[in-house]
């Protein structure tokens, strides 16, 4: 249990890490098993936190707005907030009414305290870290049986209902599913979404919150789903780290909870079985049982061509991925009208992308960024992202004077978005998009029309008309 000290890559981040997996992983064994050792074991975690927890200040190495204690940033506080929750209810029945209090009061408040009081304005913002956090504190007020915790998790710290879970589950995706950062943060936002649902389905009925905006949860695992390439990797639309594919942990776990609520689907039992694991809840258990040696699985994903609208209420541009051919002679060009993207957008308006038999033709630079590493500022981005990799330049659209669109102004470009004119996409011989942005640079107004045309021959034409 040493004092928090390190970014992430260091000793101490990597251990607390691990702390709060061991935590949750000996409260599933003690259900699994019965066997008394493992949820003493937590236990002694559990306590340790309690001590340490009310002692800490903001993290030595915290270089942004929102600071962790436990780690360098919030969000990585939130990560331990969800774990740390869940194996709290696994263990809760072995506890005494007194060990109950200590762990509230010493592990558990401070960390929500910091989050909802200190960290206000942070907890409340729609965006993945708020995700996060409403899933930790959340989880914890199931836990803990505190009513409070859990409505400011669902409505906002003033539990007015415009931030909170509730509100990001509005105001991060579209009506068709679509998440407003993209692809790749999807990949790490459905995590919090599906576990902090799936507990509010038991704690909370009434909100029937996989339904909710017509089973939005739903169409946003779909919808992502969909926006990956034949290797499972998401495409690289805004920030994203390109080796990140559907068989990490967090679409392990909204895949197997996604069986369970929604039901059986032959697609998302091919992503299991390229997954190769479950989880042990009643949607991996029923996973595992479908995945029996007989089964024949699909050939491939079942990947077509699809369009998606950005903003709350479909009405802030969107995406099209023109999909030619099945398997691995897929074709898949992709045509980006979307709104900025929050903090992880790119100034690449009418951007395109080209994908063919799972090779990247036309590229995205994706994002600056190194994982786990202490000597590359643990799990910052680095400079470099802000200077090239969101920068106009490295996609694949129009630069006017040898500027960024907007100015490379994050608030300017939140107030805009591209427009999609016409499509069509229902005929494979002949598919088309045809978008405009008319306030990416002052007195100029460009449109691009890109076709994905199906030759007599065999051939697939590429055809890129862009006016300005």
């Amino acid at each position: 249990m040493p004092f928090p000290k390190d970014p992430a890559g260091g000793y101490t981040h990597d251990r607390h890490k691990a702390n709060y997996m061991l935590l949750f992983n000996s409260g599933v064994l003690y259900n699994l098993t019965g066997e008394l050792k493992y949820a003493v074991f937590a236990k002694k975690i559990f306590l340790k936190y309690a001590v340490l927890n009310p002692t800490l200040k903001n993290h030595p190495q915290a270089t942004s707005s929102s600071p962790g204690r436990i780690f360098w940033q919030a969000l990585n506080d939130a990560n331990w907030l969800v774990y740390a929750g869940m194996a709290y209810d696994l263990i809760y029945n072995s506890l005494s009414k007194e060990e109950r209090k200590t762990i509230e009061d010493g592990a558990f408040k401070p960390e929500v305290d910091f989050l909802t009081n200190d960290l206000r304005s942070w907890f409340d913002l729609i965006h993945n870290h708020g995700v996060w956090a409403c899933a930790g504190v959340g989880i914890v007020g199931i836990a803990t049986g505190n009513s409070h915790y859990v409505d400011m998790a669902l409505y906002g710290t003033n539990k007015e209902g415009k931030s909170g879970f509730l509100a990001q589950i509005n105001g991060l995706f579209s009506l068709d599913g679509f998440y407003t950062e993209g692809p790749y943060y999807v990949r790490y936002a459905i995590l919090p979404y599906y576990l902090f649902a799936n507990a509010l389905k038991n704690a909370r009925p009434q909100l029937d919150i996989f339904n909710y905006r017509n089973k939005v949860l739903q169409k946003a695992l779909m919808a992502g789903l969909q926006q990956t390439n034949l290797d499972g990797t998401f495409f690289a639309l805004n920030d994203a780290l390109k080796e990140k594919d559907y068989t990490t942990n967090e679409l392990v776990t909204a895949v197997d909870i996604a069986w369970d609520v929604f039901g059986k689907d032959d697609a998302l039992l091919f992503v299991a079985a390229k997954q190769d694991r479950v989880l042990l809840n009643k949607g991996g258990m029923g996973i595992a049982a479908a995945l029996s040696p007989e089964k024949k699985l699909m050939a491939s994903f079942p990947y077509r061509s699809v369009e998606y609208t950005d903003g709350v209420k479909g009405d802030e541009g969107g995406v099209s991925y023109l999909r030619n051919r099945k398997g691995n002679d897929l074709t898949t060009l992709i045509s980006k009208y979307t709104s900025h993207g929050l903090s992880h957008g790119h100034y690449d308006k009418l951007n395109i992308n080209l994908y063919d038999k799972g090779n990247e033709i036309l590229t995205d630079y994706g994002a600056v960024r190194f994982i786990g590493v202490e000597q590359k500022y643990g799990g910052r981005y680095l400079p470099e992202n802000k200077g090239y990799a969101v920068q106009t330049i490295a996609h694949n659209t129009i630069v006017v004077d040898e500027k960024s669109h907007y100015n490379g102004m994050e608030s300017v470009a939140e107030k805009f978005h591209a427009e999609k004119l016409f499509s069509n996409i229902n005929n494979d011989a002949v598919q088309v998009v045809a978008t405009k942005e008319e306030n990416a640079y002052a007195g100029i107004k460009m449109q691009r029309t890109v076709y994905l045309l199906q030759l007599p021959d065999t051939r697939k034409l590429l055809v890129d008309i862009f006016l300005m």
